[in-house]
Parts: C-alpha cells; sequence; structure tokens
C-alpha cells in the first residue's frame, strides 16, 4: 500500500472531537466523487446488459475493449489523486468484474460464483494499490468478502468446514476482515475503511456468536476463535492513534446480541415473562455498556488534552 499523506495522518491522529468544516468538506467530496464514479459504471454495465442481445460478438469485443482503453488512457496520464485518474483506476475494477462475468459465462452456465468474485479481487487488487483510495480499497475488500462468504457457504458440507460448523465459518471471516482494518490503519491511515471492515467483521463474528448460542456442532474450535477475535477488536481499540471507542462499541453491541440468544435460549418461561424478561436484559446490559464506554471515552480526552498540552 501505499504511504499515507501528511492530510491523512494528521487526521488519523488528530484529538478525540468533532469533525472540523474542511474534514466534512473532503468528505463529502470523496463521497461525491465515488457517487459519480459507481454512477458511471453502473450507466455502462446497464447500458452493455441492455443492448447485449442486439450486438454482435465483435461489437461485444470492442465496446469492452474502447471502455478499458478509455479507463487505461485516465489512469496512465492523469494522477491516482486526480478525479481522472481516480475515474479510469475505478473503471477498471469495474471492468475486470463484468468481464469474467459475461465472457467467463459464470451465471450463465451455472459455474460456482465464488470463482468469479476470487478471480475479480485477484486482477483488481493492483488497481486498488495503484489507487490509495479508500474508495477502491472498499470496494475491492466488498469484492472479496462476496468471494469468501460464497466459498464457505458451497463448501460447508463436507471436509474442514464441516467438521467445524457455520460458525467458526463466520468467525474465521471476521478474523480476515480485522486483520484487514489493521492493515489498512497501519498502512493507509483510513479510519473510516478500517472502521467499514471492522463493521463487516462484527456482523461476521455476530452470526457466528449467534451459531453458537443456539447450539452449533463442535463449539470448542468457533469457542477459541471468538474469544481471540473479541481480544484482537480490544486491542483495535488501544492501539488506534488516539484510541478509538468505535471498536469497543461493536464489541458491546455484539455481546448484547449474543447474551440476549443464549438467554432465550435456556430460560425456561412462558412468552409472557420471557419477552419481559429479555426486554428488561436488553435495556439493562446496553444501559450497562453506555456507561462503561461514556466513562471510557471521557477518560481517552482527557489523557489526549493532557498530552497536547505537555511542550
Amino acid at each position: 500500500m501505499n504511504n499515507p499523506s501528511h492530510e491523512q495522518q494528521r487526521y488519523c491522529e488528530a484529538p478525540l472531537s468533532a469533525p472540523s468544516p474542511a474534514q466534512w468538506q473532503a468528505f463529502w467530496q470523496a463521497t461525491l466523487q465515488s457517487a459519480g464514479i459507481i454512477s458511471l459504471s453502473a450507466g455502462a454495465i446497464f447500458f452493455l446488459a441492455a443492448n447485449w442481445q442486439h450486438m454482435s460478438r465483435w461489437q461485444h469485443f470492442g465496446l469492452f475493449e474502447a471502455l478499458f482503453l478509455i479507463c487505461a488512457v485516465f489512469a496512465w496520464v492523469k494522477p491516482a489523486s486526480n478525479g481522472l485518474g481516480a475515474l479510469g483506476l475505478s473503471g477498471l475494477t469495474v471492468l475486470t468484474g463484468v468481464l469474467f462475468g459475461l465472457f467467463g459465462q459464470t451465471f450463465q452456465s451455472g459455474a460456482n460464483t465464488y470463482e468469479l468474485f476470487f478471480v475479480w479481487a485477484a486482477f483488481s487488487l493492483p488497481y486498488a494499490w495503484l489507487s490509495c483510495q479508500p474508495g477502491l480499497w472498499a470496494f475491492w475488500c466488498v469484492v472479496l468478502n462476496l468471494a469468501l462468504a460464497l466459498f464457505a457457504r458451497s463448501q460447508s458440507q463436507w471436509g474442514f468446514f464441516y467438521d467445524f460448523g457455520y460458525s467458526a465459518i463466520w468467525l474465521i471471516l471476521g478474523a480476515v476482515n480485522l486483520a484487514l482494518a489493521f492493515a489498512f490503519l497501519a498502512r493507509l491511515r483510513s479510519q473510516w475503511l478500517s472502521r467499514f471492515l471492522l463493521l463487516i467483521a462484527v456482523a461476521y463474528m455476530t452470526s457466528g456468536s449467534l451459531g453458537l448460542a443456539f447450539g452449533e456442532r463442535s463449539p470448542q474450535f468457533a469457542s477459541i476463535v471468538y474469544l481471540s477475535t473479541s481480544v484482537a477488536l480490544m486491542l483495535f481499540a488501544w492501539h488506534c492513534k488516539p484510541k478509538d471507542i468505535f471498536p469497543l462499541t461493536l464489541l458491546a453491541i455484539n455481546l448484547i446480541v449474543t447474551s440476549t440468544a443464549l438467554f432465550a435460549r435456556l430460560g425456561d418461561m412462558d412468552g409472557t415473562l420471557m419477552f419481559f424478561a429479555l426486554s428488561f436484559w436488553v435495556l439493562a446490559s446496553s444501559g450497562a455498556a453506555f456507561a462503561v464506554l461514556l466513562q471510557l471515552h471521557r477518560s481517552w480526552e482527557k489523557t489526549v488534552d493532557t498530552e497536547a498540552k505537555l511542550p
């Protein structure tokens, strides 16, 4: 990955505070630029899909070659920090997946869909690497997660995945996304991208922990992975500069959901009493988590203010 710019590093190391107007402007500028790139790419894909049956084979290849050539020229002439350069690299990334999907006949022939996304992620990795754009890295991570999820789902009936069950599969995928979040925070200095990956990781963790709560087979390995991933989330919060409360908030939500599911499974009560018991537990656990996280956040703010006043 490319080294972070001075602005990205300064934003990452800024004190815990609300975003400034300049930061909001930079965020919305990047967001609207990404939205425009996605809209242009989607428009080109829909045009090809709508007119696919009315085109000859040479027209198919000709249009794709023309689009690839235009995107390649933009990516070659303009730097990645420029809008046209980012447009070129993003277009190449999207068109790579469309190329393998249409000409590879993945959906038409009933082949394993995860192969398309694995190949897409592999061939679009250089574009994301060259771009140094968190938005394009986020798109690449989505493609990779689709490949991993489809592969795990298709292979879950035999071999390694069958022995450990669905819970271990989702927890392992959560650990993979957590490792990616560590990598992007350390090398790219993109806080929102690392948080995006943390959201995906905790979503996988919640799916796996719910499987454990409702009696997954072979829970020993999945429990070890779950505890390891939870510890890694806490380390992530302390590793950030400044310390970030967001990973701990996600972990608290996961623990509340998992404990509520476990309570519902093990509780021996009638319907009405169970409803009120679960409602009380959710309110009590959420309130306790909010109080602890708020106190921790305030203590971190005081530490940052104290360090900022030191000469």
